[in-house]
């Protein structure tokens, strides 16, 4: 590796600093989605997996990915372009099934899904080719300022083609709409996380769709965190607020709640196979084998076992009331996503080794993944737990209230306190 490389990074940031931010990654050892890991030759209970329904231990899950595997092999084809096997096809056909639409594209993960299709939506790659009634059309994505990154680098990779990017405050529907007014363009994208996965919240999808019908918006919603959780059947946040027809883009992952890997987007056939023809899609490869058919037995379970979900929004309300009652603000949290807020970075990672000293693994969220000095502990429970398991974590957390409330009062305390 040259001098060069490294010269060119430092002319642009700190690398001694950049250790501050991102400290060493940790490494578990066997399994870490399930409720205890072991970390460092310490067996922890740990609240910081994402496998909400606890579909990426299980056997069948397990045994539907081997079986797969031996199957076709374990690699995948070259781009779908040129050929695909008919596991991937099944995978998308299961995946419109669940979410009750017509047909479904499926990404190597969710940042791909973004990264492919909101460009497509607003700044269409393939306009050169087959152009439409107005190329020069002005264009702008109004995106929620704590929409996840992936969705905010996809927005700004649509500058290159000229398209306005801009952040409205989260949530704020009076600052969405004066934004709207003030950059008043031909053609609008509005992008938001259905569930912010640093608060927890819910987006108002209900009032987004309102003042989109208003301005002629698209709206595409990032439910990363619902799929399979929310609503009625587990399709997400749409479902949730009873919008699924009037939310034009709706994308979801199979690699939180659904236990394998990769994002998908869903909608009628003629978006999808649009969306076929992004970047992502043509020069990239599918998912593998065994991975489409971990996520197909997923869906499965998650369909036919509703106990999972409700398992899981049932501990996070126990979770959140203990934590409020204890006096601690859990922002705008309503889902399975429990934070708690800590505001000060250092304390953040202080608070987490204190629990980890106590047997609970617990990751702080802080700058950049979060606003500076707004850092938090974010708690996710999962169908695997029980509610033993969320009174010992309130019984650890209650301990050392008192010893970061000396430090922090204004973040510590509950607002509602």
């Amino acid at each position: 590796m040259s001098e060069r490389l490294k010269n060119v990074i430092a002319a642009q940031l700190n690398i001694k600093e950049m250790s501050d931010y991102y400290p060493e990654r940790r490494i578990a050892k066997g399994q870490a989605v399930r409720p205890y890991i072991v970390l460092g030759g310490k067996e922890l209970l740990q609240f910081g997996s994402l496998d909400y329904l606890g579909l990426a231990s299980d056997e069948r899950v397990i045994e539907a990915e081997a079986k797969a595997a031996r199957k076709y092999g374990c690699g995948a084809l070259p781009s779908r372009m040129v050929i695909e096997m008919d596991i991937n096809k099944e995978l998308e056909r299961k995946i419109a099934g669940f979410m009750g639409e017509e047909d479904s594209v499926v990404f190597t993960s969710g940042s791909a899904a973004n990264h492919g299709t909101i460009p497509a939506v607003i700044a269409s790659p393939l306009s050169y080719l087959c152009p439409g009634e107005n190329t020069r059309a002005s264009r702008a994505v109004f995106i929620d300022e704590l929409s996840h990154s992936s969705a905010k680098d996809a927005a700004y990779l649509t500058r290159g083609a000229n398209v306005k990017v801009i952040n409205y405050r989260s949530g704020d529907m009076q600052d969405l709409e004066h934004k709207l007014n003030l950059h008043k363009t031909d053609l609008n994208l509005i992008v938001t996380d259905g569930i912010f996965s640093t608060s927890g919240g819910i987006a108002p999808l209900e009032d987004i769709c309102v003042i989109a019908e208003v301005f002629g918006a698209v709206v595409y919603v990032d439910d990363a965190h619902a799929t399979g959780i929310l609503g009625k059947k587990g399709r997400g946040t749409c479902e949730l607020a009873g919008v699924g027809n009037r939310v034009d883009v709706k994308m979801g992952v199979i690699s939180k709640a659904l236990g394998s890997m990769g994002g998908f987007i869903v909608g009628e056939k003629w978006f999808i196979e649009y969306i076929r023809h992004s970047r992502p899609q043509i020069h990239s490869m599918p998912l593998s084998p065994g991975e489409c058919g971990a996520a197909i037995k997923a869906l499965e379970i998650a369909q036919s076992e509703p106990w999972r979900r409700q398992q899981v929004l049932a501990l996070a309300d126990k979770l959140r009331f203990g934590l409020k009652q204890i006096g601690f603000d859990t922002l705008s949290s309503s889902t399975q996503v429990v934070p708690i807020l800590i505001g000060d970075e250092l304390l953040a990672r202080q608070f987490a080794d204190d629990l980890e000293e106590k047997g609970i693994f617990c990751p702080p969220f802080e700058y950049p993944a979060v606003p500076k000095g707004e850092a938090v502990l974010r708690f996710c429970p999962t169908a695997l737990h029980d509610l033993e398991d969320i009174d010992h974590l309130l019984g650890v957390i209650k301990g050392l209230f008192s010893k970061y409330l000396q430090h922090s009062p204004q973040n510590l305390l509950s607002k509602m306190a």
